[in-house]
């Protein structure tokens, strides 16, 4: 049994619905950084340092002038790597909410890792999220009060089960000073509804806009599935800390909202797909022809996403297939790293680099793409590119196996086996790749959302 599992089993088995703050079952909040530690076997919370602090300094007042405006009906909370270049502009997915909805739009991005110049974003009213921050560490400094935790014990029980050292008094802390900042804000601006790219680390944002009478509407910004320890819920913890929708890339995602899935019901999660997607099969870039030169040396093309949560491992993996033929190119496409950083790994000369495509386009012009758990496994099938998944600590297998088959997915257990699934592979054109992942990511994202959005806000 998985770690992931096992905390399902422990959940259903356990009343850690009765860990209570207030009137909050606050596992249902803490769980979320459990599942990550199970997940990653790491502590993936930022924490402030030099380079932070400066990061901050220099985003803090982008957009600060939206700050002064008087009201707002909507708010957004995303971040600026779900932007992508078109047509000249970085655009946000939600950025089309604002040709479908009357009413002003405050959106408050995360620089990740960092923001877009102001002219260069179709965005309206925009600030950064680190005033946000700022706002919740002044609350918690002069507002907070530290309250009861109920069951306390069975907490300290199941984290001592699992070997992890977790300060849940902070992440309390932080969900009541997300809270306290979103219950302003609503107050503040007059907000009516939320959209989120991310709410099971928000939570305290959702509960004051549930208290508040706000919609609140979630945009999946990575994997749903059996194995995504936040879309997997075994208690009922009521319906103050999660979505009233779902917006999702396809109809695949709905089949693990269950009866006995507490998140939210499977009529409230809707198939919207993807928006760059669409766009990058209606429009080719100039730089296409300069990339086939860059790769014309090799019989076959494998588009590699690096995951930061397991650099070392993917590196290692990559290293020794590229070693045993290298008649096969490997395109590394880096998440936060440039690729001058990846020239100390001392990795085989078919490992190559391209600065010039971001990492859909290279997807669309490569054979196969390869990662380990990152999102790009399900997008690529829609680019026209099959998988060969690498299955380190059968990962890839744990994530995918149950959705992404054969024959426009392979798993590779090593790197001799992705070598030769590479090179044994049979032939299959891009629209039947394609058309096999339609139930994976719908169509025509623009008219889906137009269509989900009229249905839920004119009710």
């Amino acid at each position: 049994m998985s770690s992931i599992q096992n905390l399902y089993e422990k959940e259903r088995k356990l009343d850690l619905d009765s860990i209570i703050v207030g009137e909050v079952k606050i596992w249902a909040f803490i769980r979320n950084y459990i599942g990550s530690r199970l997940m990653f076997n790491q502590n993936r919370r930022v924490y402030l340092d030099k380079k932070l602090f400066f990061h901050i300094a220099k985003n803090l007042f982008y957009g600060s002038r939206a700050l002064f405006v008087s009201q707002y009906e909507h708010v957004v909370f995303s971040s600026s790597d779900q932007r992508k270049k078109m047509g000249g502009k970085y655009v946000d997915r939600i950025d089309y909410l604002a040709e479908i909805l009357p009413g002003k739009f405050l959106f408050i991005e995360l620089p990740n890792p960092n923001h877009y110049s102001l002219s260069s974003i179709p965005t309206k009213y925009i600030i950064s999220k680190y005033v946000i921050y700022l706002l919740e560490f002044l609350y918690g400094k002069f507002l907070y009060r530290k309250g009861v935790i109920e069951n306390e014990q069975l907490l300290k029980d199941v984290l001592n089960e699992f070997s992890i050292d977790e300060d849940y008094n902070a992440l309390i802390k932080k969900f009541f000073c997300q809270y306290g900042v979103m219950n302003w804000l609503i107050k503040r601006y007059g907000i009516k509804n939320m959209f989120i790219a991310n709410a099971y680390t928000n939570m305290g944002y959702v509960l004051a806009c549930k208290e508040n009478g706000c919609r609140v509407v979630e945009f999946q910004h990575g994997i749903v599935n059996s194995t995504h320890y936040a879309y997997n819920v075994y208690k009922d913890y009521g319906r103050g800390l999660y979505p009233d929708y779902l917006f999702v890339f396809g109809n695949k995602e709905k089949e693990i909202f269950t009866e006995d899935n507490y998140l939210i019901k499977s009529e409230k999660v809707i198939p919207i797909g993807n928006f760059y997607i669409d766009y990058i099969l209606q429009h080719d870039n100039p730089d296409q022809t300069k990339f086939r030169e860059l790769t014309k040396p090799y019989k076959k093309t494998v588009a590699v996403a690096i995951q930061d949560a397991f650099e070392q491992q993917i590196i290692d993996f990559l290293r020794e297939a590229a070693s045993i033929d290298s008649t096969i190119g490997y395109v590394l496409m880096p998440r936060k790293q440039t690729h001058l950083y990846y020239t100390s790994f001392d990795l085989p000369e078919n490992v190559i680099y391209c600065d010039f495509l971001n990492t859909y386009e290279i997807i669309k012009e490569c054979d196969f793409h390869s990662t380990m758990t990152p999102t790009t496994a399900i997008e690529s099938p829609s680019l026209g590119t099959r998988n060969v998944l690498m299955n380190i600590d059968n990962m890839a297998k744990e994530y995918y196996e149950k959705i992404l088959q054969k024959p426009v997915t392979y798993f590779a257990d090593t790197p001799v086996l992705m070598v030769k699934l590479i090179n044994d592979s049979e032939f299959l054109s891009r629209e039947e790749i394609t058309l096999s992942n339609s139930d994976i990511i719908a169509k025509e994202y623009k008219e889906n959302l137009t269509r989900a959005v009229k249905s839920i806000f004119n009710d």
